[in-house]
């Protein structure tokens, strides 16, 4: 890591970069089978993550968020995604 990388340290003492929050998360999102989050943006800035973009049903856009809060790591979510229905 360089010296304009920002990391964060996690209680359990591992050090995360927003960088590899978002990897996570991205990774994460393309597992979710049951929901097409083709059309959802995922920015992290200082371990916060903000969701935005749009999806069909509104369980999606509640399941995503849940997703995001369980990654190790990430503090806060902004939950912005707009429900946008077929």
């Amino acid at each position: 890591m360089n010296g304009n990388t920002p990391v964060h340290h996690h209680p359990e003492g591992i050090v995360y970069t927003d960088a590899d929050l978002l990897r996570e998360i991205r990774a994460r999102l393309t597992q979710l089978s049951e929901y097409d989050c083709a059309h959802v943006s995922v920015d992290v800035q200082s371990c916060k993550a903000t969701l935005s973009g749009s999806v069909k049903e509104a369980r999606a856009r509640y399941v995503i968020e849940e997703v995001v809060e369980a990654c190790p790591g990430v503090q806060d979510v902004d939950n912005r995604i707009q429900v946008k229905p077929a």
